[in-house]
């Protein structure tokens, strides 16, 4: 028991100690402050240096020193040109409106894919970037239900057939020889063979069976109704008889090929991805600061100019674009607007970075100044102009904000009554402002208003006679 009182006691011995010395440490140490930080302490703290002018209301006179330290950088504001280009990033991309998916509406086989004649004159399987036509077989696959539906409306062709002819020779007999619900039997006959027929017609045309086929099996059923059963008809039914034949919907070049011959394929599975290339989409992103400006073009002032990295030496190309929709990308902060490019020849690829090149409207009564010269609060913008002899006063103005981009901000010269009755003041193109370090110059212009006023006295005290 001795022994773990000595050792506890000698522990929290070493722990009063550890402790005295990390406070004493934290007391005499020298702690190296960032620049920043720094030279906005040494602004704050050099009230005795900077101080508001006696001439000027709302100007601040810094010491040259002072200036130094905080960085203080100076620009020149500039007038707002008359049109303005506006260069954004984009790419080439398919239009979707021109994309056909090509697929089997049920399951079966693939027997046989369409073929390409090559300039040797040799034949190969149709691949991945093949042109192709309408209507240009792409596969031909066997189902058992492409087969039944054909044997279904054959039967209904040769029940139409036989009851067609049944009706026509019982009304070429005398009036009184049939009787009379025999004869609408025969009608009620002919007529349902009709319905069953035509059933089966919308049914294989629904499944991209062509007229030719529909019309095959009609012949198959005359034939059949005339000769009977044969050896050669039925030899006839069995050849192709459980065959389709998939076609290519419109013209255009094989994006995407997913079967090859003797694949099962199930409903629904897109066997080939036809594009039509001979007209491609322009998708160009403009930033968000960026947006209204585009926006404000009218329909007819609505074009662009287009070039490509890969082909830097090729004149622009001239086009014209719409606004996509008011969707904000929220990693990149665009939003995008479409055109289109006619691709006759396929000199453009999908994919394809572009450069759009846009002519804004013209900006009246503004000028343009950097970003970071305006900080802007409840009141409106503020900026400091720089004047004296040796530029080292700074008057605070009110300004008014007309437009916001990424590295200039635009101001509004023309200024209501209101405007000018609150304060704001317009800058002319040439004037000297504050681009660098007009936050800690606001700071210090609060700091030596507030401290050049005169405390206010009690409330009970204003009362009483000197």
């Amino acid at each position: 028991m001795m022994r773990s009182a000595w050792k506890l006691l000698i522990a929290g011995g070493l722990c009063f100690a550890a402790g005295a010395f990390a406070a004493n440490w934290w007391r005499h140490r020298k702690v190296e402050l960032p620049p920043s930080i720094e030279a906005a302490s040494s602004a704050g703290g050099a009230k005795a240096d900077a101080h508001l002018s006696d001439d000027l209301p709302d100007t601040v006179v810094l010491p040259l020193d002072v200036m130094k330290r905080l960085a203080v950088r100076t620009a020149a504001v500039e007038a707002v040109p008359k049109s303005r280009p506006l260069r954004l990033p984009g790419s080439l991309m398919l239009d979707s409106n021109r994309l056909a998916r090509v697929h089997s509406r049920f399951e079966g086989h693939v027997m046989s894919l369409g073929a390409l004649k090559e300039s040797s004159g040799k034949s190969r399987p149709l691949q991945f970037g093949d042109a192709v036509k309408k209507d240009q077989v792409l596969a031909v696959l066997w189902s058992k239900e492409i087969g039944q539906k054909k044997s279904e409306l054959l039967d209904a062709y040769s029940a139409l057939q036989l009851s067609k002819a049944t009706l026509e020779k019982l009304r070429s007999l005398r009036p009184g020889e049939v009787a009379e619900h025999v004869m609408r039997d025969a009608q009620r006959a002919y007529e349902s063979a009709l319905i069953s027929s035509q059933n089966g017609e919308r049914t294989l045309r629904s499944w991209q069976l062509s007229d030719a086929d529909v019309d095959a099996i009609r012949k198959e059923a005359e034939r059949l109704h005339r000769e009977g059963a044969s050896e050669q008809a039925t030899a006839a039914l069995k050849e192709g008889w459980a065959e389709l034949q998939v076609a290519s919907p419109i013209d255009g070049i094989i994006l995407e090929k997913n079967i090859v011959v003797g694949e099962l394929v199930d409903a629904g599975l897109d066997l080939f991805k036809i594009g039509d290339c001979s007209r491609l989409m322009v998708v160009a992103n403009v930033y968000e600061e960026d947006y209204s400006e585009v926006e404000r073009l009218p329909a007819e002032r609505r074009r662009w100019k287009l070039t490509l990295p890969a082909e830097p030496d090729a004149p622009p190309i001239d086009g014209t674009f719409e606004l996509a929709g008011r969707i904000i990308d929220p990693v990149q902060h665009t939003a995008q607007i479409v055109g289109w490019i006619d691709n006759p020849a396929q000199r453009f690829i999908a994919g394809q970075f572009i450069s759009a090149t846009v002519e804004l409207l013209p900006r009246m009564n503004e000028v343009a100044v950097p970003t970071t010269a305006v900080i802007e609060s409840g009141e409106g913008g503020v900026v400091y102009t720089v004047g004296g002899e040796q530029g080292n006063e700074f008057t605070r103005r009110l300004v008014a904000v007309a437009h916001r981009g990424r590295n200039t901000m635009h101001l509004r010269t023309a200024l209501s009554e209101e405007e000018q009755v609150r304060g704001f003041t317009k800058l002319s193109p040439g004037e000297r402002i504050v681009a660098a370090g007009v936050v800690v110059l606001e700071g210090t212009w609060r700091e030596l208003g507030l401290s050049g006023r005169k405390p206010q006295a009690p409330a009970g005290e204003l009362s009483r006679d000197p």
